[in-house]
């Protein structure tokens, strides 16, 4: 399972989350989007989303997203 840890994610969380293929924000290069492209970029690439970003349901349409 494919994991991503957006920018806001404490980093060491990605060392307790070992049994996934997790990958950071800062280290796919998607750090410095802006808050409308992300979910349309990674579609596809992850299968889960971990993020604290309490907004992300007003800035995207996540309930068509393919991603957790």
């Amino acid at each position: 399972m494919a994991v991503l840890l957006d920018a806001c994610v404490p980093q060491w969380l990605r060392a307790e989350l070992s049994n996934f293929n997790v990958t950071t924000a800062w280290y796919a290069g998607l750090d410095q989007l802006p808050d409308s492209e992300p979910a349309s970029t990674i579609e596809g690439r992850f299968d889960i989303l971990v993020t604290l970003d309490r907004n992300l349901v007003y800035q995207q349409n996540v309930s068509v997203r393919s991603f957790l």
